[in-house]
């Protein structure tokens, strides 16, 4: 997922980026830049987000960034928008 990505689906799931911050052991601005694309993932933390937006770590941070995200629990007809 692009950074975008990670965002939508946060907001899809009904979070707030205090209670992901709070559950990864961040501040809300240290999350924000996450989502922002600002600072690096580390994998334990890649895993962790992974779980609390309830889906796996290769849709979040695809190999092939070109490819469509396929995520099952977030069909393209029922994204929120922008």
């Amino acid at each position: 997922m692009t950074p975008s990505l990670i965002q939508r689906r946060r907001k899809w799931l009904g979070l707030n980026q205090e209670a992901v911050a709070a559950q990864l052991g961040l501040k809300r601005s240290g999350y924000s830049r996450i989502e922002q694309g600002k600072i690096p993932v580390t994998l334990d933390r890649a895993r962790k987000l992974a779980a609390i937006l309830e889906t796996t770590v290769d849709d979040l941070f695809p190999l092939d960034p070109t490819q469509p995200v396929t995520d099952p629990l977030y069909p393209q007809d029922t994204a929120p928008k922008s």
